[in-house]
């Protein structure tokens, strides 16, 4: 995964550089790995908060400053992390005399097409644990388009500083489930014979507010189908009524591979009210036209899915199927009298 801002550049990776004044300094614990959904879906997280190196952070923990945090969800909306995250700077040397530290947060370019005319306050806040501590909670309030710097700055020398940026994970908002059959959009798909072969793809992904989104979210697509439908078809006539249930039932399930589509229909008649002299009638075959409904869901994702949050999934669309001409052809089972013979 790698980082983006809301004009698409890709951001390097920053690993914090720390300035050194007098005999104090502030260290954020570095993190040479980047935040990447694997490695939070392999940890298993549910807070939606993770650091650099993707490890889940939570409000029941004290977790060192690190040099990057991540936030999936706003805090509040955050299963174990709806109070904040917790911070401490780590003050150097140990026997620095004064050792107070002002917390600040701020857009690393607040004059981002994003940013610009924004205030930080209303995205993120940083609140100490009480006046001077080194140990702060982080809050994310809503979704944020650019980076935010969480700074932990010495009081008595200001240019020493420790710096963590935020970002946040942006998620899908719309997208649109593609079927081609050849060069062309099919906007039905046809399953009345075997061998039918549709395309699907998920395209013109709308990403929502965020300073991040995984690059190859298109190539993690999983699409399945099913029907299983039972349509009624009433064709009167002078001799009676027939009823034809037409059923077919099909799954199929590919990723990012075209489908082929193999159907297998079972017709089942039943006759009503009919004149047992009219049933040789049926045996020239009526037409029948009936419908169905084939539903196709597709899946998008970028981080952690089964677990909260599931920020970034996208559920296909129904598609309609039509079936064709049905050709109906009843064998003859008995003849009759009409009237029966009557013997004596």
């Amino acid at each position: 995964m790698k980082g983006k801002d809301r004009g698409g550049a890709v951001a390097a990776p920053k690993i914090i550089t720390l300035a050194l004044a007098g005999l104090l300094a502030l260290t954020a614990t570095a993190a040479t790995v980047i935040f990447t959904a694997d490695k939070a879906k392999e940890l298993g997280g549910i807070s939606g908060v993770y650091d650099g190196a993707g490890n889940e952070l939570t409000s029941d923990g004290l977790f060192e400053m690190p040099a990057n945090m991540v936030f999936a969800v706003p805090t509040s909306e955050s299963e174990t992390a709806n109070a904040g995250i917790t911070v401490t700077a780590t003050i150097k040397p140990d026997t620095a005399s004064n050792r107070a530290i002002d917390w600040e947060v701020d857009f690393e370019n607040a004059e981002s097409d994003w940013a610009r005319g924004k205030a930080v306050e209303e995205y993120a806040k940083v609140t100490p644990e009480s006046d001077g501590s080194a140990t702060a909670t982080v809050e994310c309030l809503q979704a944020f388009g650019e980076p935010i710097n969480l700074t932990a700055r010495s009081r008595k020398y200001p240019d020493v500083t420790a710096v963590c940026k935020l970002d946040y994970m942006s998620k899908m908002e719309s997208a649109e489930l593609v079927v081609r059959s050849g060069d062309e959009i099919a906007e039905t798909l046809d399953i009345s014979a075997s061998g039918k072969e549709y395309v699907f793809s998920v395209e013109n992904i709308v990403w929502g507010v965020g300073t991040m989104q995984e690059e190859n979210a298109q190539t993690n697509i999983g699409i399945s189908y099913h029907t299983d439908y039972y349509n009624w078809v009433k064709e009167h006539t002078e001799i009676g009524s027939l009823d034809m249930i037409p059923a077919a039932s099909n799954t199929v399930t590919a990723t990012n591979e075209p489908l082929t589509f193999v159907s297998s229909k079972t017709n089942m008649y039943k006759l009503y009210g009919v004149k047992s002299a009219g049933r040789a009638e049926f045996d020239k075959g009526y037409a029948g036209y009936s419908g169905a409904v084939v539903r196709v869901t597709a899946s998008v994702t970028n981080g952690s899915d089964g677990t909260a949050p599931d920020y970034v999934s996208y559920w296909g669309t129904m598609l309609e199927l039509t079936l064709g001409t049905v050709d109906l052809d009843i064998p003859v089972t008995e003849i009759e009298l009409n009237p029966p013979q009557i013997i004596f």
